[in-house]
């Protein structure tokens, strides 16, 4: 049972990232029937989705070959290596870009618009509840990485 439990701690980033990656392979394959229900170019479609699809899927593998390159022997080194430690400052700033990023998208490109007209959030039908979600979806993460890294022992692998 633990070898089971060391293979998951090890391949965390990589596990999330598969089944982020057939999520959206799913999401891809009905890119067509999403744009007949909005009355939207196919292709549109798919390039919107295509792009929700890496967005999503990338820190998972980013984490991941971090981890890797670095050494670690569990997916969460970042909240236990100590702060000055480069692949842990990558990660950090990888997060702040990627953060970032999402902001502009759903903030200056209308992406917020688009992913409630195509669907892609279940149950959003405002554009503030979406940039509010992502928005404090950023407080929770920082405020729980924080929390993690000066209250949580340590794992003992």
């Amino acid at each position: 049972m633990a070898a089971a439990f060391t293979f998951v701690f090890k391949y965390a980033w990589f596990i999330f990232g598969l089944f982020a990656l057939a999520q959206s392979v799913f999401l891809l394959t009905r890119a067509g029937k999403i744009a007949a229900s909005t009355g939207d170019d196919p292709a549109q479609a798919r390039r919107f989705i295509f792009g929700y699809a890496v967005y999503y899927v990338t820190p998972y593998f980013v984490l991941g070959a971090l981890q890797f390159l670095g050494g670690y022997d569990s997916a969460f080194y970042v909240f236990f290596a100590p702060l000055t430690d480069p692949f842990v400052l990558a990660a950090i700033g990888f997060f702040i870009l990627w953060w970032a990023l999402g902001l502009y998208i759903l903030w200056a490109r209308g992406g917020a618009r688009t992913l409630i007209r195509y669907q892609l959030i279940q149950g959003a039908r405002n554009e503030t509840f979406v940039k509010l979600f992502f928005g404090a979806g950023i407080v929770f993460i920082v405020v729980w990485v924080v929390l993690f890294r000066f209250l949580v022992p340590p794992p003992p692998f």
